[in-house]
């Protein structure tokens, strides 16, 4: 999706997403805020310190579709 359309859509939707990861024991979802990052998605995931189930999915497969 082009970044111009991606900024209408997040400007249309809102900012609140859920982000889905597939590990060995099946897929996990999270709740996440999504952000523009240098012509990207961005967001955060998992616990500041404490490394998330989300995090070492996303770690270990770290392969997206748009």
């Amino acid at each position: 999706m082009p970044i111009r359309t991606l900024a209408e859509a997040i400007s249309h939707y809102g900012r609140a997403a859920y982000l889905l990861t597939v590990a060995k024991n099946g897929p996990h979802t999270s709740n996440v805020t999504i952000e523009l990052r240098n012509g990207s998605i961005g967001c955060n995931v998992g616990a500041v310190r404490v490394p998330s189930p989300t995090t070492a999915t996303a770690r270990a497969h770290p392969t997206v579709t748009a």
